[in-house]
């Protein structure tokens, strides 16, 4: 899953699957954020992959916040989640490819079909 990032004026919610296989590790970090001046709350959804960091917004700026959430390595993605995510993207193209190409065979003459089928 590709990290995903939701912001409003006083609140990030961080989505990723680095949360969510190194809960142990999140958790000592989100202890360490919570200490800080201006967090006012932070939740932890250790199943769902997700950190939710409510913050004053007059004693840190979104900036700041993404800023540790980045340092925290929490956005980062493996390799190997590329690789899924891209093979199936490639293999879903194919698929509505063929899917098409088998109903233009049923209703298009077969010059048509070789003009399309060429693109």
């Amino acid at each position: 899953m590709k990290p995903l990032i939701h912001s409003t004026a006083n609140r990030i919610r961080v989505r990723s699957d680095f949360i969510r296989t190194n809960p142990k590790l999140v958790s000592a970090q989100i202890d360490e954020m919570k200490d800080l001046t201006g967090i006012v709350d932070i939740s932890f959804k250790r199943y769902a992959g997700s950190v939710a960091i409510v913050f004053d917004n007059k004693l840190n700026s979104a900036e700041d916040i993404m800023q540790m959430v980045e340092n925290s390595k929490w956005l980062s993605v493996t390799a190997s989640d590329e690789l899924v995510s891209s093979l199936t993207r490639n293999y879903a193209k194919k698929i509505c490819k063929g899917v098409a190409m088998l109903a233009l065979r049923k209703t298009l003459t077969p010059s048509l079909l070789k003009a399309i089928s060429a693109v």
